[in-house]
Parts: structure tokens; C-alpha cells; sequence
């Protein structure tokens, strides 16, 4: 009998589409400024009193139809009124309401060292390797300790990033390959990525059965956005200098239809190291149709492109020589113009489309589809029979004349005195690259058939790391009572990572031989053993071609 009733229970919870005709108002009460449920919170609906439950929801079954006035009052909350009519047989759900926090500040450590909750909302990283204060649900040690310390490599209680889950409208955006995933994807969206939804631990959510580190759903739904027209502008002395933001959110509308639109802009020459420049834009759209009290459907597009210019560790001589600690020996000039040899270049627009389905007031079904694409890639110098013209290569340092002090002395005040000789002279390369005159050998030892061409010295190879993901999800939540509730679901992902190396940038050359520069000092009479592709020996290289490596 008890199997016959859960199995009549949830057959109905996915086949009912009718609503239950009762005098009743529902909703779910969370907070404005984190999005999080408010549990235990009292309710006055007329002269009856109802408390919200662990997930902020609410229901008040009506005796009589007519006028109702709902009152919420709390210590933390400022109170929020609200009049609602009652038809014959109606069943309303009111949705979410948000209620926004008491001017309160919250004192942490000691008397002299204050932390704002209001300033937590604008903080924002967009690192590849740091997570961001989103992954915190605005717990002020965890954001603190995310975004100060987890550049050090500090994973809350041990645990790295792939060990959280992290759900984009209800859909799952880890990567399969390694588990992690990049906020800079959709980085510089802070004004509609407030609404959020996260679990610490192993515990299952509504949206997940979680992860060992925890959960966090966003909300990108425009009909989850508050209502504003938002224009803002930043000054930073971190990854970017300025960031310039417009946001526009319609709130839902009596014909059912509500949108959110947000752009910005984030840049910047450098910051503590010289030649990590930012240039990065954002743009997001949300559109949702309310079609009826049960069905809605929303569509999402955004994407992060963005341009950072990268800095990197050097020897210890170099920071020793120098006395500078954030001697970044990537960039250099060219046409008098900063330029960094290793940049990250990303742009990997993401599409959704999501339903949700009201069953009843206790049940609902939420379906998200959604598609990844595009590029994400890292430059990097490469170069051919040439010395090697990264400025702090060994051989170019003091140490390398520790037998004679006095050039090793002239090396040095050299690099400290001029800072051409400290960096990239990308107007050297290029000149040198230009008359570069090079004697390409036949693979087949003919000498009759050298010829010379214009081969680039030094060039710029970019390495893509491509990921195509297709995401599903369906899921059903059925509350039974108050201390019984049924989660099922079914998830499908598929990941497709194309790793590839193309060449960017000849420098001012023509043309670059596809040989292997390392096996070539080993074989110097042997060019059937240095050819990289030996379905094209001896092949041309131009800019956009893909070599070395090309696989999925």
C-alpha cells in the first residue's frame, strides 16, 4: 500500500497539469542583496500569521475570497507590504519577493578593521586561476578569503576548484576533462548575477545532487532581475584599471514578457606589473515569456571577450639585478607602443534556452538546454636558428661572465640604465626578420634543390584550447510536507576540446619553415629527420596556419 502511494504521488507530480482549485496564495521570500531563502521568517497575511520554510517559501491556504494585505516585519529586513485580491477559486502565486537588508555593517576581527556587506556586491576578479567572490554566497570570510588568498594557491577547507559545482540557469558548467571552470567567461556581469542559489558540503540542492565543496546555481533569468537602469563606472588598481558598466532590467510585465540587458567594458594599460594590459567587454541578454501561471520560458545569451597581457616569474638574478620584484620580462615596445608576447585572447559565447514548468503549488519540472563555443588561446614567442630573445635568458645575464667582473658589472648596469635591454625589442625582431635571407635544404640531401627564402627568425604562435559543450538538464521537485521532499532529474553533457597551435604573427617575415629547431642542432646535415610534417616536407608557414599539434 505505502509503494502504491508514493508511485500514485509521483505519476501525478509529472502528468497533472491542472491546477488545484483553492483560495490560496504562495511565494518564496529571499534576500535582495544575496539572493539567498529566508527561512523562519514571519509572515501576516490579514490576522493569520505563516512562516517561511528552509528555502524561503511561504503558502497561506484563504478562508474567504476578497481584499488580502500581506505584512512582513523583521529585525534584519526592512518591512514590506502588500495588497493582493483573492478571486473565486484562484491560486496565486506571487513568486519571489525580495526584501532588502537594514543599513547594518558588520564588524570582523577587531574594532579597526570593518567590512561593508553593501561592498561586497562590487568585487569582481577575473583571473583563470582565482575564484571569484561568487563562489563565497557572500559569506564575508569566504569572500575575503577567495579573493585575497586564493592567488597563493589557499582552497577553502582543502579543497580545490574542481571539487565545487557550479550551475549557470540550471545547467552544469563544469568542464568534464578536469572539473574546473572560469569565471572570466562571463566576468564583468556583476548587476545579473545577483541571484544565486549555493549549498556548502555534501549536500544535495534542488538543482544538484552537490559536490564535495559545494554548490551554486545563477540565476540569469530576466523575470529574477529587480526592475533598474543601472549606469556605473569603476576605478581599480588591480587586473584592470577602469571598468565603465550599463544595465537595463524591465521587471516582468502584465503581458507576460520581461527582459535584461547588461554591457560593459573593463580596461587598462597595467597594473602593479608593467606590460599586463586588460582589455576586456561583456555583454549579456535575458528575455522571458510568462505564458501562462504554469509555463515560462527564458532565453540567454552572453559571453566575456577579453585581451590580457600576461606576466610571468624570471630568475631570481633578474629580480636581484634590477631590485624590482614585479619585473615582468614578456612585453617590450614596438612603433613605441607597449606590447606583450604572451596575452590570454578569449571569447566563448554561451546560448540557453530554459522552461519552467508549475506543475502545482508543491510541484514543478525546470528544463535548461544550452551551448558553449568559441576560442580560448595563449601567445607565446618561438623562434628559428636564431639566438634566443627573451631578455632574461641566462646567457644574457651577469652571471654568464662570472669569470670577468668587469663585464659582468657592464651587463648589469646595462639592464638596470635601459630598459630596451630588460624587455622585448620588438622593432629588432622585426627588422631582422625582414632581411632574413635563409637557406632552405631539400629533405632528400639534393643540393641542387636549395633555394633561399625569406623565413622569419622570430615569430608569434598562439595555442588555442577550444571547448564545444552541449548541456541538458530536466528536473523535478515535488514537496510532499514540510519535512519530505522528492528530487529526481537527468543531466547530459558533452565537451568537445580541440587543442590546436596556430602561427599569429610573422613579425615582418614571409614565410616560416616548419622544422624542428631542437633535432636540427642534433642533425645539421639531415633534413628528413627535422621535418615536423612529413607529409609536407620543407612546408611554408603563414599567419593563420595551424602546425605542430592539431587534435581533439
Amino acid at each position: 500500500m505505502k509503494y502504491f502511494w508514493f508511485l500514485s504521488c509521483l505519476l501525478y507530480a509529472f502528468f497533472n497539469t491542472s491546477s488545484i482549485q483553492a483560495q490560496s496564495l504562495s511565494g518564496k521570500v529571499l534576500d535582495d542583496n544575496s539572493g539567498n531563502p529566508i527561512p523562519n521568517l514571519e509572515i501576516k497575511i490579514n490576522d493569520q500569521i505563516v512562516f517561511s520554510d528552509a528555502d524561503g517559501k511561504f503558502y497561506y491556504q484563504a478562508d474567504a475570497i476578497g481584499s488580502q494585505t500581506i505584512i512582513i516585519e523583521s529585525n534584519s529586513f526592512n518591512s514590506y507590504t502588500l495588497d493582493v485580491s483573492i478571486e473565486d477559486e484562484s491560486n496565486i502565486n506571487l513568486g519571489i519577493i525580495f526584501l532588502s537588508r537594514k543599513e547594518t555593517v558588520t564588524r570582523t576581527f577587531d574594532d579597526n578593521y570593518l567590512i561593508d556587506q553593501r561592498q561586497l556586491d562590487n568585487f569582481e576578479i577575473d583571473g583563470q586561476q582565482v575564484s571569484s567572490l561568487l563562489s563565497a554566497a557572500w559569506d564575508p570570510f569566504g569572500s575575503l578569503a577567495d579573493y585575497n588568498f586564493s592567488v597563493t594557491r589557499f582552497n577553502p577547507r582543502g579543497l580545490a576548484q574542481n571539487h565545487s559545482q557550479i550551475y549557470l540557469n540550471n545547467l552544469p558548467f563544469n568542464n568534464l576533462g578536469d572539473g574546473r571552470y572560469f569565471w572570466s567567461l562571463w566576468g564583468g556581469l556583476n548587476d545579473v548575477l545577483r541571484v544565486r542559489y549555493s549549498q556548502y558540503g555534501l549536500n544535495s540542492t534542488d538543482f544538484s545532487v552537490g559536490g564535495m565543496s559545494g554548490a551554486l546555481d545563477i540565476d540569469m533569468r530576466a523575470a529574477s532581475q529587480r526592475a533598474q537602469t543601472r549606469l556605473t563606472y569603476s576605478i581599480s588598481n588591480r587586473t584592470y584599471t577602469n571598468r565603465a558598466m550599463l544595465t537595463h532590467s524591465s521587471g516582468l510585465s502584465q503581458s507576460g514578457w520581461s527582459y535584461s540587458f547588461s554591457v560593459s567594458k573593463r580596461w587598462g594599460n597595467a597594473g602593479y606589473i608593467e606590460g599586463t594590459y586588460y582589455d576586456a567587454y561583456s555583454y549579456f541578454a535575458s528575455i522571458d515569456k510568462k505564458i501562462n501561471d504554469k509555463h515560462s520560458l527564458n532565453f540567454v545569451a552572453f559571453a566575456a571577450p577579453t585581451i590580457r597581457g600576461r606576466g610571468s616569474s624570471s630568475t631570481a638574478e633578474m629580480y636581484e639585478v634590477l631590485d624590482d620584484n614585479f619585473y615582468n620580462p614578456n612585453w617590450g615596445f614596438q612603433n613605441g607602443k607597449v606590447r606583450n608576447s604572451r596575452e590570454y585572447r578569449t571569447h566563448q559565447p554561451v546560448a540557453m534556452m530554459r522552461h519552467d514548468w508549475q506543475l502545482n503549488d508543491n510541484s514543478r519540472i525546470t528544463t535548461t538546454i544550452g551551448v558553449q563555443t568559441g576560442h580560448f588561446g595563449s601567445t607565446r614567442l618561438d623562434w628559428l636558428e636564431a639566438a634566443d630573445p627573451r631578455p632574461d635568458y641566462y646567457r644574457n645575464l651577469p652571471y654568464a661572465s662570472i669569470n670577468n667582473p668587469v663585464a659582468a658589472e657592464a651587463i648589469a648596469e646595462e639592464l638596470r640604465s635601459n630598459v630596451m635591454a630588460r624587455q622585448i625589442n620588438f622593432d629588432e625582431l622585426i627588422a631582422v626578420n625582414q632581411q632574413r635571407q635563409y637557406l632552405v635544404r631539400d629533405p632528400n640531401g639534393n643540393s641542387a634543390n636549395n633555394y633561399l627564402e625569406n623565413i622569419s627568425a622570430y615569430i608569434i604562435v598562439e595555442q588555442w584550447f577550444d571547448n564545444r559543450k552541449i548541456a541538458f538538464q530536466s528536473h523535478i521537485n515535488h514537496q510532499f510536507k514540510d519535512n519530505l521532499a522528492f528530487n529526481a532529474g537527468i543531466q547530459i553533457q558533452y565537451d568537445r576540446n580541440h587543442q590546436y597551435k596556430i602561427l599569429d604573427d610573422l613579425l615582418g617575415g614571409s614565410f616560416y619553415l616548419d622544422i624542428d629547431d631542437f633535432a636540427l642542432r642534433d642533425f645539421p646535415d639531415d633534413y628528413s629527420i627535422v621535418q615536423n610534417d612529413i607529409s609536407q616536407p620543407n612546408r611554408l608557414l603563414q599567419e593563420g596556419d595551424v602546425f605542430g599539434y592539431n587534435h581533439y
